[in-house]
């Protein structure tokens, strides 16, 4: 149960990430589908980075 909520956050960042990533791609230069795309891309991205300094943490913070 513990592990699933951890990677709920990463799941939800790459679906961020894929979602921006093809209306970026699929835009045709667009710009009703650029920004868009290009808001959920940085999203997801920054969404992806918290998460890997949370996991981070805990790594180097487990006392064995």
């Amino acid at each position: 149960m513990i592990q699933n909520k951890r990677i709920q956050p990463l799941i939800g960042s790459l679906i961020l990430y894929f979602i921006g990533f093809f209306l970026y791609k699929g835009s045709n230069g667009n710009l009703v589908m650029v920004i868009p795309g290009a808001l959920f891309m940085l999203t997801g991205l920054i969404m992806n980075v918290i998460f890997m300094i949370k996991v981070f943490k805990d790594v180097f913070n487990r006392k064995n």
